[in-house]
């Protein structure tokens, strides 16, 4: 049994919860206390990422009603019918317990939960071969002994979570250019976990970076740095969540995205850097729209950003990166066109980008 006293830091914390994890096999009681739920939502992706080579993907069970708290718990544990039988008895189970901190109704609820459990203590040993992770409020720690010490006596480990105070800063309290500089940081590791395939972690690292860019930005101002800044978290991050298959959540920051590269093109002007941004964040909100089978939203989206790029080519020239950019763009209207049965129109942008492509070939062997 391994006990984490106080708020160690995360990574220690995770080093010990992994080592339990490949040494111990079947049944494990694994108690959490903590109220931040970024660090547990860290946690919990941690043990995802380490189990799901295995594929035994973390399963979470948070009851919405304090009344049904008992039953959501126990059926999660003890699965009946055709939810046993389909069941993964290998994946780890994550129960939290922290909703409505201070409510009587949701207090009444984990002291019941917490006793249901400890009266199946012996079945838990017996009939639960998977690391079961209990999540309670902070402020509760000390009652969990008196409330469940069957179930205290069998705790394998027990942690209190730290607050993730490298998000949650003081704004006054920020030095901007070092935690500028430590967000970027994130930034990169992020888009190296995704290079890598680390979807999980990636996803992990990649919204800790837009919320350290919304610190950022709390703390300074909608300056064009700051709005730049989290533009480009926000759109790594939608790369992300469309490859972990998460359309909404793409989406979501894909608009965000499009949003505050509007905004800074009403702040400085059609710069060739903000025309180019925003083509960009239009073609990676046609992208999502189109998978999410919106193909007017996303024939629209690839129609502003062709028209973009197009402006681009006349302010800049034949620059390769600018017959590249119109080549993908008309690629891409093309495509969209081409699924509602405009093949005239896909046709004709198939052609002009084929050209573009030849117009870059030269250009480039010529060099």
């Amino acid at each position: 049994m391994s006990e984490s006293r106080g708020q160690a830091d995360f990574e220690s914390i995770w080093s010990e919860i992994k080592l339990l994890l490949d040494w111990n096999q079947g049944f494990g009681f694994y108690l959490v206390f903590g109220d931040d739920h970024r660090v547990s939502r860290r946690l919990q992706l941690r043990i995802e990422d380490a189990t799901r080579l295995r594929s035994h993907l973390l399963q979470r069970v948070r009851p919405e009603a304090a009344e049904a708290a008992v039953e959501v718990v126990l059926k999660a544990a003890f699965p009946e019918g055709e939810d046993r039988r389909f069941h993964d008895w290998r994946a780890p189970l994550w129960i939290d317990l922290t909703t409505g901190p201070g409510e009587p109704a949701w207090e009444a609820a984990r002291q019941q939960t917490l006793a249901a459990l400890n009266r199946s203590r012996s079945a838990l040993e017996k009939d639960c071969p998977r690391p079961l992770f209990l999540q309670l409020p902070e402020a509760i720690a000390p009652a969990v002994v008196t409330w469940a010490p069957d179930l205290w006596s069998i705790r394998q480990f027990v942690a209190v979570l730290p607050h993730d105070d490298r998000i949650y800063v003081p704004a006054e309290a920020i030095d901007v250019e070092g935690f500028r500089e430590g967000a970027v940081e994130i930034s990169q590791k992020a888009e190296s976990f995704h290079k890598d395939g680390s979807l999980l972690t990636a996803l992990e690292t990649a919204r800790e970076a837009v919320d350290r860019f919304r610190v950022l930005r709390a703390r300074v101002g909608d300056t064009p740095q700051a709005l730049r800044d989290l533009s480009v978290s926000l759109e790594m991050l939608g790369d992300v969540e469309l490859d972990a298959g998460n359309l909404m959540a793409a989406t979501t920051a894909y608009r965000e995205c499009l949003e505050l590269d509007r905004r800074r093109g009403m702040m400085q002007g059609d710069t060739p850097q903000i025309l180019r941004d925003l083509s960009i964040s239009l073609q990676k909100l046609g992208d999502v729209e189109r998978e999410a089978g919106q193909l007017s939203v996303a024939t629209e989206a690839y129609r502003e950003s062709l028209e973009l790029c197009r402006r681009l080519r006349t302010s800049l020239g034949d620059t390769p990166q600018a017959l590249r950019d119109l080549s993908i763009s008309l690629h891409k209207f093309g495509d969209v066109e081409r699924e509602v049965g405009n093949i005239p129109v896909a046709r004709a942008a198939y052609r002009e980008s084929l050209e573009l492509i030849r117009q870059l070939r030269v250009s480039l062997a010529g060099r």
